[in-house]
């Protein structure tokens, strides 16, 4: 479409550790792919799903899950 910039992936860093966010299940880097990718990442109600595994994500350093629910956060 002209005008518009494509989107570029990028790592993430967890929002608790600021580490890269790699998923705990799968092992691989979390990549926002898309820029609807990064709009629901930030949304907190929402669970983010690994592109790789399609597990819900958990950060490999801390802990944290981004289930959509700060009550399931772990360290």
């Amino acid at each position: 479409m002209p005008g518009t910039t494509p989107y570029r992936s990028r790592p993430v860093r967890c929002l608790y550790c600021e580490n890269p966010l790699i998923c705990a299940h799968c092992g691989k880097s979390f990549l926002l792919r898309s820029q609807a990718e990064h709009d629901s990442f930030y949304e907190p109600s929402a669970p983010v799903r690994c592109p790789h595994c399609s597990r819900i994500v958990r950060c490999r350093y801390c802990g944290a899950t981004y289930s959509g629910s700060e009550d399931e956060y772990e360290h």
